[in-house]
């Protein structure tokens, strides 16, 4: 059953040791679990993609697409249509300073 275990590191950035947000935690898991996991990871995805259960429309996140530049690219023309029509626009902010934990 070792095959199952993972042990979680944390690796130190830069900056004060002190402060926990200057450490980065990692997964180290064995190479059989990771093949399984992605293998069982890509079934469910595919199945349910087939099924209607997952949209790409909605769904960007962890898709084979790219989900983050098509909704820069939408939000900036959502903001220059409202500019050049004087209309208004509520818009979200998305900070994705730290969007993959670096």
């Amino acid at each position: 059953l070792q095959w199952k275990q993972s042990v979680c590191k944390l690796l130190y950035k830069d900056g004060d040791k002190e402060r926990l947000a200057n450490w980065r935690p990692i997964a180290l898991e064995p190479v059989l679990q990771r093949v399984l996991s992605a293998v069982v990871a890509s079934r469910v995805t595919n199945w349910a993609r087939a099924n209607g259960l997952i949209s790409l429309e909605a769904q960007k996140g962890f898709q084979p697409a790219d989900g983050t530049s098509e909704h820069n690219f939408v939000m900036e023309v959502a903001i220059q249509e409202a500019r050049r029509t004087n209309a208004q626009l509520a818009i979200s902010w998305l900070d994705i300073s730290n969007a993959f934990g670096t």
